[in-house]
């Protein structure tokens, strides 16, 4: 599901960039790709629920690389 999307979102950011739109016409597909950009987010947010399990799963990492590192100075 996420490709058409996003190949929706290309082609907008496409005929943005390329064809010579009037200022409604720029402004509605502007609207519409941060709709789209809108509904990606929240898909990936559904699929990601546990940001907290994840930044803490990160935070452990991150100090027993450290703990490792000060090992090996020692």
């Amino acid at each position: 599901m996420n490709d058409s999307e996003r190949d929706e979102r290309a082609q907008r950011v496409d005929r943005l960039e390329t064809e010579p739109l009037d200022r409604e016409a720029a402004e509605q597909l502007a609207d519409e790709t941060v709709g789209i950009d809108r509904a990606l987010n929240a898909l990936e947010t559904i699929r990601h629920p546990d940001f907290g399990e994840e930044s803490r799963a990160s935070t452990i990492d991150d100090h027993k690389r450290w703990l490792g590192f000060l090992d090996s100075v020692q």
